[in-house]
């Protein structure tokens, strides 16, 4: 019978042997779902921390531009503006240009001006740094048709809706890097295991790895709402490191001899005894 539950193991995965013997002894399956359940609450405050520091700053900062933006359209790669050009929308915060809207050749560089943005009849030029700037065809452009109703639109997704889509995403791709992780990380455990008194099968030390790899989502998830800023090789090295580590504190908790062990049954069909 059990004796700890999915919702007990993300605390006592920091330090418990004994969660660690009932998952090899009393659990069942592969563990694919733990892993699933304890992402699945770690992406919320992740989620929620990239809404209030990222989105909705930047939707905050972007509706006075949208505010000022004309009528823009592209039709056969020419852009048409629906202003008196040079049109120049400004930082509502600095008073800076941001982006020259011209048509009419007056304006053919961002030489000379502090704007981020150029759009002129056929190219549209950014800023990329102080003497990089980049120029992209009109046509390549991914609207056909931008005034302030479509910009309020925009700064409408970012204000929560992104967020919401970023959730199933981010959850997405976790599941599937934890899942592989513990692939590998399971292969060794078999490794580790192998000379020990106790003999697990794959499936017995899948579900050591997906509990074993819970303070490595938590550690990670602290870090993020935290702001801490890594390159990815950094994070999954960690991660992978750290899931080892605890992984092999579970093999050698659940391997121990203890005197309870002597009675163990052998018929437990994924943890059996030499």
């Amino acid at each position: 019978m059990r004796r700890y539950s999915a919702l007990r193991a993300p605390l006592l995965a920091f330090y418990s042997k004994a969660l660690y013997r009932d998952v090899a002894r009393n659990w069942r399956g592969s563990g694919v779902l733990y892993p699933l359940m304890l992402l699945a609450v770690c992406c919320v405050p992740v989620v929620v921390v990239a809404q209030l520091r990222a989105f909705t700053p930047l939707a905050a900062r972007l509706a006075p531009i949208a505010e000022q933006l004309p009528t823009i359209t592209i039709s056969l790669g020419e852009v048409s503006v629906e202003a008196t050009q040079p049109y120049v929308v400004k930082d509502a915060r600095t008073g800076k240009a941001v982006v020259i809207l011209d048509t009419t050749g007056q304006t053919t560089s961002l030489a000379g001006t502090e704007a981020k943005f150029l759009l002129t009849k056929t190219k549209l030029f950014i800023r990329q740094g102080a003497d990089d700037v980049a120029a992209h065809d009109a046509s390549d452009l991914p609207f056909r048709r931008v005034d302030r109703e479509v910009a309020a639109g925009w700064l409408w997704w970012l204000k929560g809706p992104l967020a919401l889509l970023l959730y199933p995403v981010l959850l997405l791709l976790s599941y599937v890097y934890v899942l592989a992780q513990d692939t590998v990380c399971g292969g060794f455990g078999l490794l580790v295991v192998r000379n020990r008194r106790w003999q697990f099968d794959y499936q017995t030390v899948m579900r050591l790895t997906g509990v074993a790899a819970t303070p490595a989502v938590v550690a990670a998830t602290v870090a993020l709402v935290a702001g801490l800023s890594a390159p990815l090789l950094v994070w999954v090295i960690g991660c992978f490191a750290l899931t080892m580590a605890y992984l092999c504190f579970a093999i050698q908790a659940t391997t121990e001899l203890r005197g309870s062990d002597l009675g163990a049954s052998p018929d437990v069909p994924s943890f059996s005894i030499r």
